[in-house]
């Protein structure tokens, strides 16, 4: 939440965000059902669209889940879902009203692919990261909206088409949980360390000018695992660069390239398919903080940080009668740039909490505690069930919501016995043996 008002201050036309479930990012903190509403009011409010991404692979097992998704989308009144797997077109037929786009995931590369997704009443195509400034132009010219990535990180494979994480550390990047192997070290025959597979950061800052030309309808600025800072500052650059393009502003979008410590490049815009892996030796600074962060609130909860035995730390939630603990076990921060402070984390939680039960001061914490951002995730994810179950509401998974008549057909025909569910990386529950073989055995 504090990411979305930091992109909303900032000038952004749209925002968009995850469920906690089925899309591309779920290492972010992404949205319970009743946050994904308060988002959708929030940007409507500052004249802004959200879109929902629902941009994953589909399992058979998923499909409930993802029409509840579309279902949810309608109910919270989304302007629009990105989608990869062609398994939610047919679910789009009960959910007609609710707009689709193809997100970069789909890995729409050409003209033709916009044309077939103006056949599957595709609203949007966001394309590909890997095309020439040429062939995003080819793809304009069939009435059909364009979005192209502008800003963030680049795959060193094609978008969406990356096995490396499957195959390397069982988690799947199509499924939303790159383990990001190609950013590590690779050595060669010699024993050479390199990191000859780890992209530079895309920036296409100086051909803004020549992407509109190309008649580019949405500019797209990766921002869904950066700090609220920096989503501020990207976005800021971006809308000055649109109204009022300076080249002093160049200057300042090297600043971006900081947070993450890699060089940026306009990637394939200009046909380049060399120099664009390799280490940054750029000094990380600090973003410049921003008042988006939510405003102290009057109510009824207390929730108070404490610092434990070597460097744990002691959560401890508080409303009435009714209290709840949660331990983080000392952390080793190796990246402090991409880590989140406590201060982010408690605000997150105030964002997390309904109006009626805002806190009566600001949340007691230590200061200057760092923390990994999956240790913030956990805790909200705890928090938030905490939560709905201390007001008896929805237990933030979907399953209370209600599906249109004429779909149990579609979610149940092929279903897979629960044997037949294992993943890459799942524990082994049989084993088959040939007696024949090995009769000693």
């Amino acid at each position: 939440m504090p990411a979305l008002r930091a992109a909303l201050s900032a000038g952004a036309d749209a925002v968009y965000g995850g469920l906690k479930q089925l899309n591309a990012r779920t290492g972010a903190a992404n949205f319970t059902r009743e946050e994904l509403k308060v988002a959708c009011d929030l940007a409507h409010s500052q004249g802004a669209k959200f879109y929902l991404t629902l941009n994953t692979d589909l399992a058979q097992r998923e499909l409930g889940l993802a029409a509840r998704s579309l279902s949810v989308a309608m109910e919270c009144g989304v302007d629009a879902v990105l989608i990869r797997d062609p398994a939610i077109l047919k679910l789009h037929e009960f959910f007609p009203t609710l707009a689709l786009h193809f997100s970069t995931q789909a890995g729409i590369s050409c003209s033709a692919g916009v044309l077939a997704a103006k056949s599957l009443n595709i609203s949007r195509v966001v394309l590909a990261r890997e095309l020439t400034l040429e062939e995003i132009r080819a793809t304009t010219r069939h009435e059909m909206e364009i979005e192209v990535f502008v800003q963030g990180a680049l795959c060193f494979s094609c978008s969406g088409r990356c096995l490396l994480s499957s195959w390397g550390g069982g988690r799947s990047g199509n499924r939303g949980a790159c383990t990001s192997p190609c950013r590590l070290l690779w050595s060669d025959k010699a024993g050479n360390l390199e990191r000859v597979l780890s992209m530079h950061d895309l920036c296409v800052l100086p051909d803004l000018t020549a992407l509109v030309q190309a008649g580019v309808d949405s500019l797209k600025i990766e921002g869904r695992l950066k700090s609220p800072e920096w989503v501020h500052s990207a976005v800021s650059l971006y809308r000055k660069a649109l109204d009022a393009p300076t080249p002093a502003l160049l200057d300042e979008a090297e600043a971006l390239g900081n947070y993450t410590g890699r060089q940026l490049t306009d990637g394939y815009l200009h046909g380049k398919r060399s120099a664009l892996t390799g280490d940054s030796r750029r000094a990380s600074s600090a973003a410049p903080a921003i008042e988006t962060m939510l405003p102290p609130q009057e109510s009824h909860i207390h929730c108070s940080v404490q610092l434990a035995e070597k460097g744990a730390l002691l959560f401890h939630f508080q409303i009435g009668e009714q209290s709840a603990d949660y331990r983080i076990p000392p952390q080793r921060i190796v990246n402090p740039k991409r880590a989140l402070k406590i201060q982010e984390l408690m605000s997150r939680l105030l964002a997390m909490t309904p109006d009626s039960l805002r806190p009566q001061r600001i949340w007691d914490s230590p200061a200057e505690i760092l923390l990994p951002k999956s240790c913030g995730n956990t805790l909200c994810d705890f928090y938030g069930a905490w939560l709905r179950k201390l007001l008896k509401e929805d237990d933030g998974t979907l399953k209370g919501v209600v599906l249109p008549t004429g779909m149990e057909g579609i979610l149940s025909s092929g279903r897979p016995s629960p044997k037949n569910r294992l993943s890459l990386g799942s524990p082994a529950d049989t084993i088959r043996h040939n007696w024949n073989e090995s009769p000693e055995l």
